[in-house]
């Protein structure tokens, strides 16, 4: 299916924390040999986000034009608290799930990441409390005790033909 000549935009949503795929290998000795792997906690999320992906995507034949993909990263990060992964960084795996679900007949596709952002939830998060008294009475606490954990986490990728 070739996205550009039905000439509109597909929209995906990927449920959870958005996990960068880069940093998160282990290596495993077996037998005296060396493999790399990927850690539990992503493989547990590649097999979730497929599922997702799947079922929104359904039983229609892959994409197989050039496409444009923006990935919108909402995680809660705090721009102050130095954990704030690389905006480029949390595309990769995005990009191998899109193939992985059938969804793109191949990650190369891509021929642009327009629109592409990452958003740190916690610094706009209405879900913080509030300080009940003192200097900073009425103002938002630093973050709401859900980093990592918030229940709005999650991957936006709309893709559009090029």
């Amino acid at each position: 299916m070739n996205i550009l000549a039905l000439d509109l935009a597909v929209r995906f949503i990927i449920p959870g924390h958005p996990l960068v795929l880069k940093n998160s290998k282990q290596i495993v000795v077996v037998n005296g040999r060396r493999f790399i792997k990927s850690n539990p906690r992503v493989e547990a999320y590649q097999h979730r986000a497929v599922a997702a992906l799947c079922e929104q995507w359904g039983t229609r034949p892959p994409i197989t034009g050039p496409v444009n993909v923006a990935i919108e990263s909402y995680g809660a990060w705090k721009r102050s608290g130095g954990q704030i992964p690389d905006a480029s960084n949390l595309y990769q795996l995005p990009e191998d799930l899109l193939q992985a679900a059938g969804i793109l007949l191949d990650d190369r596709q891509i021929e642009s990441h327009d629109g592409s952002r990452r958003v740190c939830m916690c610094d706009t998060c209405d879900q913080r409390p509030v300080y009940k008294s003192g200097p900073k009475k009425g103002e938002h606490k630093p973050d709401c005790g859900a980093v990592k954990q918030c229940q709005c986490e999650r991957v936006e990728i709309t893709i559009t033909g090029v």
